[in-house]
């Protein structure tokens, strides 16, 4: 993975019609967590992209194209206060978008218009919505939640798109039915369940 991350880590559905962007806003900072927390980490951008349309397909969508950004600390604390009014920094924040009437992205950070028009992602003009996950609080948090640190990405991923579709956490039905929804993705990649998702870490 590059440093300086212009160009998205981009993965597909078969067909073509389903695609996920992952930007890496941090630099090195995502790599260098990843390094620390786990040497024989296998978990890259397009592979967290490629779970994000696993997601998707499995969730029935047909066609759209969903963009995942990691971002430092102090942007998810800024996203987390202009969006949610709260302080500091989360885990996971989503957007989501219904890609009508070219509705943009997060503001600062990218829109639908960000990648460059002869990339494959263009061809997938409906814009679903934004995933933007901290990659130190997911690193901080993982020992204590998910186990690892590829698990805790993996967990935020799945969540911040199931978000995006509309699944949410507030009522005990939907948390049951978001929770069994985590479950099933989760042990696709290898991974268990933590246990409830921490709602007053997960702000989205």
């Amino acid at each position: 993975m590059s440093a300086d991350q212009t160009t998205p880590a981009v993965a597909r559905s078969v067909d073509g019609s389903v695609m996920v962007a992952v930007y890496n806003e941090t630099g090195p900072e995502l790599s260098g967590l990843k390094s620390a927390a786990e040497p024989a980490s296998v978990q890259t951008d397009a592979d967290w992209a490629a779970i994000a349309v696993q997601v998707l397909a499995g969730e029935g969508v047909t066609e759209g194209n969903l963009e995942i950004f990691f971002v430092d600390e102090l942007r998810m604390a800024e996203l987390n206060a202009e969006h949610m009014g709260k302080q500091g920094a989360t885990d996971v924040l989503a957007f989501p978008l219904d890609g009508i009437d070219g509705i943009d992205g997060i503001d600062g950070i990218a829109d639908a218009g960000a990648v460059d028009p002869s990339d494959d992602m263009a061809e997938v003009e409906r814009h679903l919505g934004d995933v933007v996950i901290c990659a130190r609080v997911a690193s901080a948090q993982a020992p204590d939640h998910a186990g690892s640190f590829d698990a805790e990405v993996t967990l935020l991923v799945i969540h911040g798109v199931l978000h995006v579709l509309g699944h949410d956490h507030y009522e005990p039905l939907e948390t049951e039915t978001m929770r069994s929804k985590e479950l099933h993705y989760l042990a696709t990649q290898g991974f268990a369940h933590p246990g409830a998702h921490d709602e007053g870490d997960s702000s989205c």
